[in-house]
C-alpha cells in the first residue's frame, strides 16, 4: 500500500473525520484506486458480519458473565476504599508521630529519706553487725533499684 491517506479509510468508514476532511477524503477516493479498493473491503466485511447467524448464548453463560462482572466490580470497588482508607491511616499516623509530645529523659529522684535509711548498714550494736538486719537492707534495696517501690 503506497498511498498515504490509507489510514484514513478505516477512521472515513467509521465516521470519525471531522466533515471538510471527509469531503476531502471523498474527493481521493475518486482519484485514488487503493483507497476506494480497502473501503470496498471494510464494506464488504460489515455486510458479511450483519448477515452471519447468531447463536443464542445459554442462560448458564450469561448469568455467569454477568456474576463475574458484578463481583469483578465489587471487588475492584473494595480495594479502591481500602487504599483510600489506607492511606488515610498512614496520614493519621505521620501526623500523629509529628505533633506527639517528645519524650524526655527522666532524671533519676532524689532518693528519699526513708530509702536511705533503708539502705544504710545498721548501726554495729558493741562491735557486731546484725546480719539479719543487713539481709533485710539489701533485700529492701535491690527491691528499689528494680523499681518495685516506685510509681
Amino acid at each position: 500500500m503506497s498511498c498515504e491517506k490509507i489510514a484514513q479509510v478505516q477512521a472515513y468508514y467509521d465516521g470519525e473525520l471531522e466533515p471538510s476532511l471527509a469531503r476531502s477524503f471523498e474527493a481521493h477516493l475518486e482519484r485514488c484506486a487503493e483507497c476506494r479498493g480497502l473501503l470496498d473491503e471494510l464494506q464488504d466485511l460489515s455486510s458479511m458480519l450483519i448477515r452471519a447467524p447468531r447463536r443464542e448464548i445459554p442462560a448458564l453463560a450469561v448469568n455467569r458473565i454477568v456474576h463475574n462482572a458484578w463481583h469483578g466490580a465489587r471487588d475492584r470497588g473494595v480495594l479502591r476504599i481500602a487504599g483510600w482508607l489506607t492511606a488515610a491511616a498512614a496520614a493519621l499516623l505521620v501526623g500523629s508521630l509529628l505533633t506527639a509530645p517528645r519524650a524526655t529523659t527522666a532524671t533519676p529522684a532524689k532518693p528519699g529519706l526513708w530509702e536511705a535509711i533503708a539502705v544504710m548498714p545498721p548501726a554495729e550494736t558493741q562491735g557486731e553487725t546484725n546480719s539479719d538486719l543487713v539481709q533485710v537492707a539489701q533485700w529492701m534495696a535491690d527491691d528499689l533499684s528494680a523499681g518495685g517501690g516506685r510509681r
